[in-house]
């Protein structure tokens, strides 16, 4: 059994899959608390600040094509009410299919599929920046409000990145209300081992 799809348009789709499926959450030991109060995933091998404990739900799709292909999409994940989302979403990809592809094709198809979430959630593109993270290479990105969102949620914003990991893709994201907790999850996120 293979773990991730070759086709770049099933792949690149991981925030519609969260966003549009019903997921269970997975009991595991997987999220610990730091003893510098952040958390960690074993699994993701990724630290970040989360405002209290993630869950981590995993998501196995398989390929209808091929029905030995399939791929688990993990989000590690904190809700506070209905206005604020700290997310963590990534995925292993096919390692032919990046082996294809250079970085600038790769970090536009990140740029597409973080755009497509974001739009469908009433919001525009504030900017967009090529960076890296611990020599990671990454797009890192920020999004403002519609006018007809503004009116409803004056300080809603989104903004994250979206870093390539050897051959997991990571998607680092708020949506909400923006305050200093949501910039110290954004800043604080960082890889392990």
């Amino acid at each position: 059994m293979r773990l991730a799809f070759q086709n770049p348009f099933l792949i690149i789709v991981v925030f519609l899959l969260f966003s549009s499926c019903n997921l269970q959450e997975q009991p595991t030991n997987d999220i610990f608390k730091t003893t510098e109060g952040e958390y960690a995933s074993r699994m993701g091998k990724f630290v970040a600040k989360y405002p209290s404990k993630p869950f981590h739900y995993i998501y196995r799709k398989k390929n209808d094509k091929e029905k030995d292909l399939v791929a688990d999409y993990h989000s590690v994940i904190t809700t506070i009410g209905e206005t604020r989302i700290f997310n963590v979403e990534y995925f292993v990809m096919d390692e032919e299919f990046l082996a294809n592809k250079d970085m600038r094709e790769i970090k536009d198809l990140m740029m597409y599929d973080v755009n497509n979430f974001f739009q469908k959630k009433g919001f525009t593109v504030d900017f967009f920046n090529d960076k890296k993270l611990q020599s990671f290479d990454g797009v890192f990105f920020s999004y403002k409000p519609t006018p007809a969102l503004k009116r409803a949620l004056p300080k809603a914003k989104g903004k994250g990145k979206a870093i390539l990991r050897n051959n997991i893709l990571y998607y680092v994201y708020f949506l909400g209300v923006f305050d200093r907790e949501a910039q110290d999850f954004i800043d604080s996120f960082r890889f392990t081992s």
